[in-house]
């Protein structure tokens, strides 16, 4: 920028007699300084919109691509649902249709399995931890280990027998076809099978705690003694009975945590309702992907969009800074040139007779033959570009990115799917 003349220099002008010349100068000087800074400043818009012009077949091309990309994986997707809706359905029909056949009016509740497992876990650590107890107390075991290995090796195999063999394969048949409208022979056959499998595995149990309750009496926990004054001595001994009460106990709730688990009162309605069960998980999951896979699509769109138009913005921010500071320099330059005028009125006024600065003051004031008021004219104000400038580029961008989202809803219609509706934060959130 031109250095603006001060009042010391401009009175060191006035007495030298040149008042006209300085400040012809002065003002000639920052006029041309301006119309330079316009030129520049036109020539970085000019720059700008060629930037914009080139970028807007990298924007159709990348909205044209993006809206062929969500169409192409809504098919890919929409046929993959259709084929799990289809699978869907007939595992749904095939389940009201076991309903239907057997008269049920209200699928019975099915017993939930990773709930009964926790159970069965926890009964064999309560009654492990009892088993300790009883071969720890009265010396029996040398140590709280041994007496914790025999305690939780009996009680594994108690659980072991009653839910895995007891509950869970001869209990399937306990109450096997007992709720069907027309049993049949081989129902019955089954229900037998279940039942003296059941008692089989209960003998069992009875075996093994009655062997754990004779070596707790003998406490001789190498050989195994039978006799009646063994069995006797197991009678009446408190850990003994304990020991095998408490086996008996955890053992009957193991057998029936896993008889409520897979039991089969309707034969096949297991079967059917997990394959409907099952169907429909799949088709969720089928759906979800399709979801975040179109999703994934669109947000890489907009976000290759921006990318484009994001250095455009960042452009124009230099020539927008650019114009207000030239817009200042408008203002001041005008400003200058009034304050100029009466200052040369002014010290022509008192230096009038001596120096012969002015013959006299007109309404046309002019320095050196150069009228104030055309020097004003040679100072434009500068003019903000429309940037139609960038027009053209916005005229592509906004459709592309209005097509963009056409072509996302589509393809989420497509899918039969929703945008999911923002959570609204709650009460503590907010706080």
């Amino acid at each position: 920028m031109t250095r603006h003349p001060s009042g010391d220099d401009f009175h060191k002008a006035a007495m030298a007699g040149d008042v006209k010349l300085f400040v012809a100068q002065r003002v000639q000087e920052a006029a041309e300084f301006f119309s330079q800074e316009i030129a520049e400043y036109q020539s970085d818009c000019a720059e700008l919109k060629g930037r914009a012009d080139h970028s807007i077949p990298d924007v159709m091309s990348l909205s044209d691509l993006a809206c062929a990309e969500l169409q192409a994986e809504a098919n890919l997707q929409a046929a993959t649902i259709t084929a799990l809706d289809t699978a869907t359905e007939k595992a749904d029909c095939d389940l009201r249709a076991f309903q239907y056949e057997h008269g049920i009016t209200r699928a019975p509740v099915e017993a939930d399995r990773t709930l009964a497992f926790a159970l069965l876990l926890l009964f064999l650590f309560i009654e492990g931890a009892i088993n300790t107890v009883f071969f720890y107390g009265a010396g029996f075991a040398p140590g709280i280990a041994p007496a914790a290995a025999l305690g939780f090796s009996i009680a594994g195999v108690t659980t072991l027998l009653s839910a895995g063999l007891g509950g869970g394969f001869f209990g399937r048949f306990w109450n096997y076809g007992i709720h069907a409208p027309a049993e049949t022979p081989d129902m019955r056959k089954a229900r037998r099978f279940g039942r003296f499998g059941s008692l089989l595995t209960g003998t069992a149990i009875a075996l093994v705690l009655s062997i754990a309750a004779l070596v707790r009496t003998t406490g001789q926990p190498d050989t195994l003694q039978i006799s009646p004054d063994v069995f006797a001595a197991a009678l009446t001994n408190m850990h003994s009975i304990m020991l095998m009460l408490s086996g008996t106990a955890f053992a009957i709730l193991s057998w029936r945590t896993a008889l409520s688990a897979f039991e089969d009162p309707y034969p096949g309605f297991s079967r059917a309702s997990a394959k409907s069960a099952s169907a429909a998980a799949d088709r969720k999951a089928a759906s979800d992907t399709a979801f975040d896979t179109v999703k994934a699509i669109q947000i890489k769109a907009m976000d290759d969009l921006a990318d484009c138009a994001d250095p455009i913005a960042d452009a124009r921010r230099e020539p927008d800074e650019d114009f207000e500071a030239l817009s200042d320099e408008y203002h001041r330059l005008h400003g200058l040139i009034d304050q100029r005028e009466a200052e040369i009125r002014e010290q022509a006024a008192s230096f009038l007779q001596a120096q012969h600065i002015i013959a006299k003051t007109t309404s046309e004031f002019s320095v050196e033959g150069i009228k104030l008021d055309d020097l004003r004219a040679k100072i434009s104000p500068p003019v903000r570009p429309v940037f139609g400038d960038l027009g053209e580029f916005r005229s592509k961008y906004k459709p592309a990115v209005n097509a963009l989202t056409v072509a996302y809803s589509a393809a989420l219609a497509r899918l039969d799917l929703a945008e999911p509706a923002p959570s609204k934060p709650s009460p503590s959130s907010q706080a």
